[in-house]
């Protein structure tokens, strides 16, 4: 028995031994990137010192091109009427609109809750309540732009406590 074990050892060894010239031991990936770059510095350094600053001032006017059209392009996507919450008249307006959310949301609640839904099931979702504040502004004809329209549908986490602390009035909470 002791002369198998030392029999498979030396043909381990030996497999080794042959099998050594062809395993890698360097890094592919490193001498594929140095041979880019080698070829890339030969190329540029085939042309002469006005020929460089040309490629790099192309490069230059090239990279602040882009970045001056994607400002350019965010500046005139961006909504250009300003806020009107300075006008009492609109924030009247806007104020009815959530008033009038919360009167269809509490209704939505007491449907809910009078059709076997527990109280706390029953609150209407952020879904539904946004299309209740959709639907208020195309009613009160609001002309709002779609900042506006985001700060207003901002505010339904308050207008779902508003509307739960209103169904305590009807219903005892889960």
């Amino acid at each position: 028995m002791r002369a198998s074990i030392f029999f498979y050892i030396v043909n381990i060894l030996l497999l080794l031994n042959l099998m050594r010239p062809f395993v890698r031991t360097d890094n592919i990936v490193q001498e594929k990137v140095k041979k880019a770059i080698n070829a890339v510095n030969e190329k540029f350094d085939k042309y002469d010192k006005k020929k460089k600053k040309l490629m790099l001032a192309g490069a230059a006017a090239v990279g602040v091109a882009l970045i001056t059209t994607l400002l350019g392009g965010a500046y005139f996507i961006k909504e250009r009427r300003t806020p009107k919450w300075d006008d009492p008249m609109i924030v009247a307006d806007v104020f009815d609109v959530l008033v009038d959310t919360i009167d269809d949301g509490v209704i939505y609640a007491k449907k809910s809750y009078y059709a076997g839904k527990g109280i706390s099931k029953s609150i209407p979702s952020k879904k539904v309540l946004e299309k209740y504040i959709l639907k208020n502004i195309r009613h009160q004809r609001l002309d709002m732009t779609n900042e506006e329209k985001k700060e207003i549908l901002s505010m339904i986490p308050y207008i779902q406590f508003n509307i739960r602390k209103l169904c305590y009035n009807f219903a005892d909470m889960d």
